[in-house]
């Protein structure tokens, strides 16, 4: 069945089958309720927190480790992200805190991109040393014609 699609045919599906998968992703980022678990970071699920409110944060909202999440850690295990940050009394802790949902969108959409310039890089390559090792074929059929076996 694919013998009998042209090329043109073959690109409009490809073009389709792209933009098809690129709406629903966008859908999805709109509809998507996954990632909207906790409003503000405060209500994450971590009991720990700055008495009187005033803290500033020490290290911006990370990825828990695999170690700190097989122990089940409290801040940890709500959302998977954990933050530190230091109160006005000068007490420690680490809470459970949401990644910026734009942030991950930029990642998603960075590591499209990326893939995206690899495959035409990796097209562009095989299409270059495929002309290449045509016009080596067509010169070794010369020769051989010029020679007349």
């Amino acid at each position: 069945m694919i013998e009998f699609c042209t090329r043109k045919r073959m690109a409009i599906a490809i073009l389709i089958l792209v933009s098809i998968s690129v709406l629903t992703i966008i859908a999805e980022g709109f509809w998507s309720t996954k990632h909207i678990l906790v409003e503000n970071s405060s209500e994450a699920g971590s009991n720990d927190s700055c008495p009187a409110g005033v803290e500033r944060v020490l290290e911006e909202c990370n990825k828990c480790l695999p170690l700190e999440m097989k122990m089940e850690i409290s801040h940890c295990v709500s959302t998977g992200y954990s933050e530190k940050v230091k109160c006005q009394d000068g007490k420690e802790i680490n809470r459970s805190c949401i990644k910026n949902r734009t942030i991950q969108q930029r990642e998603f959409w960075l590591f499209q991109l990326t893939t995206l310039l690899i495959g035409v890089a990796s097209y562009g390559i095989v299409k270059y040393r495929q002309r290449k090792l045509d016009k080596l074929l067509m010169e070794k059929v010369n020769r051989q014609i010029g020679t007349g076996s």
